[in-house]
Formats: structure tokens, C-alpha cells, sequence
């Protein structure tokens, strides 16, 4: 996972399929994994928060496996160029969250930051 630290607070990157197909369509994102592919993309989440894969290979598993799509096709669609794809997949990038969003969205994830500890996570909860 992604952290950054500000003033000594830590925060995660997580991704999440918190928005619908149609949310995401009516704003103009096409979603091209089906409702079906969401058990795949939960597992291989769920692998990518107990560091047992990294960002690049969930990407990589991803777009070869469920879409079976080249670099060069997934990057044109997503609107990145080849090499930005490529050193995405080989954990060699330090994207930003628009980039992250850019190639994570077709299969209807968003990034997002929460608490990596739970004073703060209760703290924002209190909160709100």
C-alpha cells in the first residue's frame, strides 16, 4: 500500500467499489468489468492489503486476466501512455491519485485515503 505521513499521521491509499456502474457511467468513466468480476477483484484486494501482491501486479492481473487486454490497448483506453502502464505494473511508479484512478476505475475502484491507525479512524468518526 501507498502511505504517506503528515505532522506524524499516517494514512493508506485504499481502493474501493463504492460507486455503481451508474454512477460511474453518468460521469462519462466506462466501466468494462461486470458485476461478476467483483469476487476476483475483492480477492485479489483483499491479497493487496495483506502485502501479499503489490500494486503493479494487482494491475497486471487485472487487465491480462479479467479484461485480456495488451499494454498498449489498456493504456490507450485509460488514456496513459504505454510506458506509464508498464511502470505501474512493475512497481516502478510513484503515481498520483489521478493517474491511480485513471487505470483502476475500469473495474470500478477509486482511490481513497483512510486512517492507518485506529485512534485516528475513531477520531474521524466521531467527527463527522
Amino acid at each position: 500500500m501507498i502511505n504517506s505521513g503528515v505532522n506524524g499521521i499516517c494514512f493508506f491509499v485504499r481502493f474501493t467499489l463504492s460507486l455503481t456502474r451508474d454512477e460511474l457511467e453518468n460521469q462519462n468513466v466506462k466501466i468494462i468489468a461486470h458485476e461478476d468480476d467483483y469476487e476476483l477483484i475483492s480477492a485479489l484486494l483483499n491479497s493487496y492489503y495483506q502485502d501479499e501482491l503489490t500494486l503493479g501486479q494487482m494491475l497486471k492481473i487485472l487487465r491480462k486476466d479479467l479484461l485480456e487486454m495488451t499494454q498498449a490497448d489498456y493504456a490507450k483506453l485509460v488514456g496513459i501512455s504505454r510506458r506509464s502502464l508498464s511502470d505501474l505494473e512493475q512497481d516502478r511508479s510513484h503515481s498520483t491519485a489521478h493517474i491511480l484512478n485513471a487505470v483502476f476505475t475500469p473495474f470500478g475502484l477509486k482511490t481513497g485515503l483512510v486512517p492507518a491507525n485506529q485512534v485516528m479512524e475513531v477520531y474521524a468518526t466521531l467527527n463527522k
